[in-house]
Formats: structure tokens, sequence, C-alpha cells
């Protein structure tokens, strides 16, 4: 994870360009297989729904593989609209929390309201977001890796320290 993040922070664009390129080639792969499962199928009752998926599925994997500068736009553009919609959701709710007498609903306000302008934010700016958001991913794989390594060190920590009182128990109790 460590050397991925590494990669992210030395390269956001080739990496987020990378990462929209190898998920259309999966999605084309995916919709090639629904596709002759639908022929194979075509007697089946969900046979038509596996075409709709494999058409669908193939024309956005069509889309990420050979236009994946414009689709990584695309892509925070549609990210942004869920994240207003979320926001929105939250804001909602923190009144529905006031008139039930939560003493918390303040805050769910003030987030929904942050993840408003935040969606605002992507829709506008989609290339910086993008970058931002590979920089947050990078970030957030060091965190992990820093953090794996630590549990790891606790985790031998922990195992010599049993291994230490399961050798004194066996000196106290001979024949166990």
């Amino acid at each position: 994870m460590a050397l991925v993040a590494v990669v992210l922070f030395m390269n956001p664009l080739t990496s987020a360009w990378s990462a929209t390129n190898v998920v259309g080639w999966l999605m084309l792969a995916a919709a090639i297989i629904d596709i002759v499962t639908f022929i194979a199928n075509n007697d089946r009752f969900y046979a038509g729904w596996l075409l709709i998926r494999g058409v669908v599925t193939g024309l956005i994997g069509g889309m990420l593989a050979f236009r994946p500068v414009d689709s990584m736009e695309l892509i925070m553009i549609v990210f942004g609209l869920w994240v207003i919609i979320t926001g929105s959701v939250q804001f909602a709710n923190s009144f529905i929390a006031r008139s039930l007498g939560q003493r918390e609903w303040f805050w769910p306000m003030l987030g929904g309201i942050f993840e408003i302008i935040a969606g605002g934010v992507i829709i506008v700016y989609p290339g910086i977001s993008l970058i931002a958001s590979t920089y947050v991913l990078a970030i957030s794989l060091m965190v992990d890796a820093i953090t794996n390594f630590i549990d790891a060190f606790k985790i031998q920590q922990g195992l010599n320290e049993i291994n230490r009182w399961e050798k004194a128990l066996k000196k106290l109790l001979p024949g166990q």
C-alpha cells in the first residue's frame, strides 16, 4: 500500500488515468461475458436483462477505456452530484432531528451544508477535484500502511508476551 501511495503522490493524474482505463477494460470484458451469456441463454426469462446490462456496461466501459480523460471528469461530476444529494438529505434530516428534540441537530446540518458546497466545488472544478481526491487516496493508503505496520508490530509483541507466559507456566507446571 505504501508503494501505491508513493506512486499516487508522484503521478496523480497518470494514476487516475490508469485506474480509469483499467476499470474501462474490465467493464468491457464484463459486457462481453453478459452478451455471450445472453446469446447462449436467450430462452431464459432473465436473458433480456443480461443483454441490457451488457450493452450499458459495454458503452460505459468503452468510454472509460477509450476516452479516459473525458470519463474522469464525467465521473467527478456524477460524484459531485451524489455528494450534493447526500448533503441535502443530511441537511433535511437535521431539521427532523431538531423537531424530535435532539440536541445534536446542528452537526448534521453543518455537515450537510459542507457536503453541498463540496459537491458544488467538485462539479465546477472536476479536474482539480480528481487530482485532490487522488492525493486524499494516497494519504489514506499511506496512513493505512503505517497503521498496518504498527498493528503488526503490536501483534508480534503480544505473541512474544504469550510465548513468554507459556514458557513460564510450563516451568511452574511440569508435565503439562
